[in-house]
């Protein structure tokens, strides 16, 4: 069977490069040094080259014959490089209204204790409305001018629907703020919701990605992450304390919503997360932290655990909050109910919870199919 190897294209000490994950084998390594400039990295675990236009061909032909090459999360990760090019460049100036309106935005969003990421987002998108009409005062653009931007620039530019969907948010909460507008907030028209099914991981499959897991830290970040149904930023927002050996328990400080929640941590769990911290010893407050003594990031997770995802032999794009999604499928699978499920997850609403019952598989398959019970010659 031929082996296949893998191409991924991202940033790599300020150059756009190709990414080769292959079997570490003399013959790949051969067939690597017939690429022009091909080195390693070792905090990615793979061959890379600058990236270039026919590199895709080059890549083909040093391995034809030999192995398969998938260029699938090469070609995604061009898609989103472009996209993300497109979608951050410098918008245009703002005129003396529109940046003040901003200012003032920014100074509401964090009196009302929004999170970073959504005080961040929010600011990208009211910024890019008042730049697409940096002619206009704020308070003269309209609904029509609204549906407008919407239909010109947001669909136009094949901006998904959660993208969408975040810029209404972002624009009814602004002008929820302001008495002096022209736009009627009630004539905004909302955008479904796409109703996409959370993608999840066997149980072999997680069992395969944490054996894959070597180092320590990862394993027990990884370990949080499915066996409490964490999501990536409470990970990293737990401390020491947060662990309650004697109860069994976790504690969940400040999760969406701002609410705390405390969720039922396993022995074996327990155990690696005492063998870690007898090792590690952390001293930032903080029970995960990166290189000198500060905060793990969010990125040097996802980093991490595609590296052991691809060692586990996982060919599908995992990401954290599968984990997530995993751990509460797995739970109804294994037929805990729906409402203690969404209190371990702290979903606000079961109907967000709901969303599981139609990815579990495992009921699926008992149910027999009544061609089975047709006498078919």
């Amino acid at each position: 069977m031929r082996t296949t190897i893998y191409v991924t294209k991202k940033e790599h000490k300020g150059h756009a490069c190709a990414f080769i994950f292959t079997p570490n084998t003399t013959e790949m390594r051969q067939a690597l040094q017939a690429l022009s400039d091909a080195k390693w990295s070792a905090t990615n675990h793979a061959w890379y080259i600058r990236d270039f236009t026919g590199a895709k061909g080059a890549i083909l032909d040093v391995f034809k014959g030999l192995a398969w090459v998938d260029f699938t999360e090469y070609d995604r990760a061009k898609i989103l490089i472009s996209t993300a090019k497109e979608r951050y460049r410098p918008p245009s100036a703002l005129n003396a209204e529109a940046k003040s309106e901003l200012d003032r935005y920014t100074e509401f969003l964090h009196a009302k204790r929004y999170s970073k990421n959504t005080r961040e987002t929010y600011h990208y998108m009211v910024r890019t409305f008042f730049a697409y009409y940096s002619e206009l005062d704020p308070a003269d653009i309209t609904n029509e001018d609204l549906n407008a931007f919407m239909q010109d620039y947001v669909v136009a530019r094949r901006y998904s629907v959660a993208y969408q969907r975040q810029m209404v948010s972002a624009l009814k909460l602004y002008y929820g703020t302001r008495q002096d507008r022209a736009i009627d907030l009630d004539k905004i028209a909302s955008v479904r919701k796409e109703k996409k099914l959370p993608k999840v991981l066997s149980k072999q499959e997680v069992q395969s990605l944490l054996n894959a897991t070597v180092n320590l830290k990862h394993k027990a970040i990884l370990s949080v992450m499915y066996g409490c149904g964490l999501r990536v930023g409470e990970v990293l927002s737990l401390r020491p304390e947060d662990i309650l050996g004697e109860q069994r328990k976790l504690f969940v400080r400040n999760g969406k919503g701002r609410k705390d929640r405390t969720v039922t941590l396993s022995v074996k769990i327990l155990e690696l997360l005492r063998s870690y911290y007898k090792q590690y010893r952390p001293k930032s407050g903080y029970l995960f932290e990166g290189p000198g003594e500060k905060p793990y990031s969010a990125g040097s997770i996802n980093k991490f655990l595609k590296r052991s995802a691809y060692h586990a032999g996982i060919k599908r794009n995992v990401t954290c909050h599968m984990l997530r999604h995993s751990y509460a499928t797995h739970l109804l699978e294994s037929g805990v109910d729906l409402r203690y499920i969404q209190e371990l997850l702290g979903h606000g609403s079961s109907k967000t919870t709901e969303i599981y019952t139609y990815v579990s598989n495992e009921k699926l398959q008992e149910v027999k199919s009544p061609f089975d019970d047709l006498d078919i010659a």
